[in-house]
């Protein structure tokens, strides 16, 4: 075999061939050598977007960027994840191992001998037998921190039936809650942990207006420290969730955002840009379940009124005015030469009430308290339930064509078992006229009707029956049944059929006819026109 053998110059020259050859191949890496000319060259920037230059536009975006961020670090100190436990013991039917039932075998051999000393009530063995189940129903929502020293604000409807309340913090420290106090009419309630130093969350000092930036934070699907971002969609909104334990409606004048919200998200702050809480977050209207971009939470003033009180007393009492309400419509508020129809129409004052001693009437239109707006009846709901029992305040309403201010001293609102009872008696009633003029039919109502009614004594006429194709099924088929009671004809109170007739006589169907309707305990005003 011949072998090459390595001698020292031939070493020395391998050493710089090799040499040579590393340094062209780097140089080539790096863009040094020179390419003969037409040759394709690839270089890194030509694989990747080009540098967006900053414009003033872009400047802005980034901006409001850097704010949403600045804003997350600074409330998120503030909000809580809040985990419950309810412990559930229910009745089941109990399971029998035995397909055959108890007595299959005595059917065709008899009794055992071991039983026949203890005779079997057959009957009871054939009862269905049931078996106590216990299991834990977990719960998950968010909450605000409002004080240093542990009050929380949440959602009722996240701790109302839970035995355990526990808090993390957004340091992940964790604490069991006591329950201070609960509001299901506004579905708030406060919680404390014995824990000091912490960080409150600032309240915004002005309402939200449509088109305004805000943060929803939270902790939807469990999910902690989740940002949405989005905007005021509108404000004052009534969409009839939050009942009382009575299953009576509660107070709501929502603002709707659509910054996202999920199960999860209930009871954490909706923030504005400066980092102010403008509202809870409380309920999302949605055909899956989940976020649809339509979203509502409770406004600050509100809620603050409601954690004032709780912390304070434990237990929220409200001013109260004593009327039944209706929103205007522009047919409505055309028939009372009114302009627009941003205000409240009244439909009825409770006898004794804070409103009828300060002279308020049926089909006056509120059109604000204390300088503020009322343009529609969840916004004065609101406004009254944030005074306490006591308050002063000035109502400006419209009445025959003029306006005119009225001080109204507010009583205390009553529980739902008194205004239950109280609409099931003195308030309740049916509402009715008779006149071929409207297609309506009535008849007086006497004494035993008006108990059977729920009225201390006669008073206004009951609707009979309504004529098909009649003004008042075309206008009215939704709003007006027989039994309904008609209290009033275009603000003339009526006692008997000749006064509703007469009423009716007077009343210019071209330009419509206003009754007033007490039913079911509720009374309203419905127009009655030819179109």
């Amino acid at each position: 075999m011949r072998r090459i053998q390595n001698t020292p110059n031939r070493n020395r020259a391998t050493t710089i061939l090799i040499t040579a050859c590393l340094t062209f191949a780097f140089a080539g890496l790096i863009g040094i050598v020179q390419l003969p000319q037409g040759a394709s060259t690839v270089r890194a920037d030509e694989h990747h977007t080009p540098a967006i230059e900053m414009t003033e536009e872009i400047q802005t975006a980034v901006n409001l960027s850097n704010a949403f961020r600045t804003i997350s670090s600074a409330v998120a100190p503030s909000v809580v994840n809040i985990n419950t436990v309810q412990e559930v013991v229910e009745r089941v039917p109990e399971r029998r191992l035995d397909p055959f039932g108890d007595d299959f075998f005595e059917r065709f051999f008899g009794p055992s001998p071991f039983d026949r000393a203890q005779p079997r009530d057959r009957d009871n063995d054939r009862q269905p037998r049931e078996r106590e189940r216990r299991y834990e129903r977990r719960g998950q929502g968010s909450g605000v921190i409002v004080s240093p020293d542990g009050y929380i604000v949440t959602n009722y409807h996240v701790i109302g039936d839970a035995d355990t309340i526990n808090v993390q913090l957004d340091s992940g420290r964790q604490y069991q809650a006591e329950v201070i106090g609960t509001d299901a009419t506004t579905d708030l309630a406060i919680i404390r942990i014995d824990a000091i130093g912490l960080t409150a969350a600032r309240f915004a000092s002005t309402p939200s207006e449509p088109g305004e930036w805000v943060l929803a934070m939270g902790n939807p699907f469990g999910l902690d420290h989740t940002v949405t971002a989005g905007i005021v969609s509108a404000t004052g909104r009534q969409i009839g969730i939050i009942r009382d334990q009575q299953g009576m409606l509660g107070i709501e004048n929502f603002i709707q955002t659509d910054a996202a919200i999920n199960p999860g998200n209930s009871g954490g702050p909706l923030v504005n840009l400066r980092g102010e809480v403008v509202g809870i977050n409380t309920a999302i209207i949605s055909r899956t379940g989940t976020y649809m971009g339509v979203g509502f939470a409770i406004p600050a003033d509100l809620v603050q009124s409601v954690m004032t009180a709780l912390i304070d007393d434990g237990e929220v009492t409200r001013g109260w005015l004593g009327v039944a309400i209706q929103n205007l419509d522009q047919d409505l508020a055309e028939s009372y030469g009114y302009v627009g129809i941003d205000g409240v129409l009244i439909a009825d004052v409770t006898s004794g009430s804070p409103a009828d001693e300060a002279g308020l009437k049926p089909e006056d239109i509120v059109i604000s308290i204390n300088g503020r707006p009322t343009a529609r009846g969840n916004q004065l709901q609101t406004m009254i339930a944030t005074f306490p029992p006591g308050t002063e305040v000035e109502m400006k309403i419209f009445r025959g064509g003029e306006e005119k201010r009225i001080p109204v001293t507010l009583g205390q609102r009553p529980t739902s078992e008194e205004m239950l009872a109280q609409a099931r008696g003195e308030r309740s009633g049916p509402a009715t006229a008779a006149s071929e003029k409207l297609g309506l039919t009535v008849k007086e109502m006497t004494s035993e009707m008006a108990e059977r009614l729920g009225f201390r004594e006669p008073t206004g006429v009951v609707i009979d029956e309504i004529r098909s194709g009649s003004v008042a099924a075309r206008s009215a088929v939704t709003a007006m049944r027989p039994n309904d009671v008609i209290l009033s004809v275009d603000g003339t109170d009526i006692g008997s059929i000749e006064e509703f007739e007469e009423a009716v006589e007077r009343a210019d169907l071209s330009t419509g006819v206003r009754l007033r309707v007490r039913s079911g305990g509720s009374t309203r005003i419905i127009l009655l026109r030819v179109n």
